[in-house]
């Protein structure tokens, strides 16, 4: 179900199969972003006024980058619109697409600079043709929603609308592994 050529980065069976695809690409850009955290964003120092965001916050980096790794990572993923803290506008991935995401692809991040856990936040719909629909309507319709902790461990706390269950990336096999069921 991964990518071809890629292996699955999350192992798992309580994940619904229309949805997998998806959150193994959430997966994999998740874990690229706690090394590059692990770095200290060492590739992104960058000595330039930050442009601002749409809620006229000042955009790191580091926070444009986390971004560009979630769009890059569901870009063969059946998502149809792409809303960021991080976009001006809800963003088209692939017109034909069945899913809505939005993410807060680097939510907490002043706590960089003190060495505390960060994370993102995301939360899946079913696409409908009018994007701002796709996302403005009962959290009961979501399909999935989560949180990547990125800490001392990082962790996906994944909920598919059935309880809510926990995985731990293990660095040594770049697998995110169940640790907690609902």
């Amino acid at each position: 179900i991964s990518s071809p050529g890629l292996h699955k980065l999350i192992k798992a069976n309580d994940i619904p199969p229309n949805t997998f695809h998806l959150v193994d690409a959430l997966a994999r850009a998740a874990s690229t972003i706690q090394v590059t955290i692990e770095r200290g964003f060492e590739d992104e120092r960058v000595h330039t006024a930050p442009p601002k965001n749409v809620d006229g916050d000042d955009q790191k980096p580091s926070y444009l980058i986390a971004n560009k790794r979630f769009i890059e990572a569901i870009s063969e993923t059946n998502v149809r619109w792409y809303a960021s803290e991080e976009c001006k506008d809800i963003e088209v991935v692939d017109p034909n697409g069945v899913f809505a995401i939005a993410v807060d692809p680097l939510d907490g991040s002043s706590s960089i600079d003190i060495n505390a856990p960060v994370g993102t936040i995301f939360s899946v719909f079913p696409a409908v043709d009018d994007p701002d629909k796709s996302f403005l309507r009962p959290a009961s319709q979501q399909i999935a929603a989560g949180n990547f902790i990125y800490g001392p461990q990082t962790i996906l706390m994944l909920t598919h609308g059935s309880g809510v269950c926990e995985y731990v990336l293990n660095p040594d096999t770049a697998t995110f592994i169940q640790t907690q069921d609902r």
